[in-house]
């Protein structure tokens, strides 16, 4: 998340296409790596590194973009366009699962990379910037610091994201060490993903 510092100011200056490419090919090529990989290192570098850059010049991207075409329900579009996330997350665990089993790792990592790919051609086609004046802003600005009320919320919202995520990479490991069997280890995922489909537009809804 921290390389969202510096994409946001490529794309207050304007460079979105650039973002979505450059994040394009780090995560497919980090997933083509990843299905190579045999060693911890391998896996830290292709996955961990490549694919977790291109995922935080794409996120900032994919949730910039949004309010900019919204004078109102701004929030209801974002959290609209936040539902992929989860449907992604009911998807591919099942999927992912299925060619585990039928293809072995490699494989399965490689159809997931092109499904990837896929997907993200088609974003940096139709995704746009509204016409606007460029905007060259520092890199850093450290006014921000002095607001009280901003500084709450980054608070909070690193508190927020420090946690939330830990049940999706554990549930897994968990269901299988109180004896579920792997099949439903592997439902528990997308169920949890399924959930957080009312959260991403309840919350919104009220926000507008």
């Amino acid at each position: 998340m921290l390389v969202g510092v510096f994409a946001r100011w490529f794309l207050d200056a304007g460079y979105l296409q650039t973002l979505l490419i450059t994040g394009t090919s780090l995560e497919v090529f980090g997933m083509f790596m990843t299905s190579l990989c045999t060693n911890y290192w391998q896996f830290l570098l292709a996955q961990g590194i490549c694919v977790g850059l291109g995922s935080g010049l794409l996120g900032l991207a994919s949730v910039a973009v949004i309010p900019m075409y919204f004078s109102k329900k701004r929030m209801i579009a974002t959290g609209i366009a936040a539902t992929g996330s989860s449907l992604a997350g009911i998807i591919y665990p099942i999927m992912m699962r299925r060619l585990f089993v039928s293809m072995g790792f490699p494989w399965a990592v490689r159809v997931l990379a092109f499904l990837m790919l896929g997907c993200l051609v088609i974003c940096c086609v139709i995704m746009r910037l509204r016409p606007r004046p460029r905007q060259l802003t520092n890199l850093i600005d450290f006014s921000h610091f002095y607001d009280r009320s901003y500084m709450a919320f980054v608070a909070a919202f690193a508190l927020m994201i420090s946690s939330v995520y830990v049940p999706f990479f554990y549930i897994q490991k968990y269901a299988l060490k109180l004896g579920i069997d792997d099949d439903m280890a592997c439902y528990l995922l997308s169920i949890m993903n399924a959930s957080s489909l009312i959260g991403r537009i309840g919350p919104n809804w009220l926000a507008d």
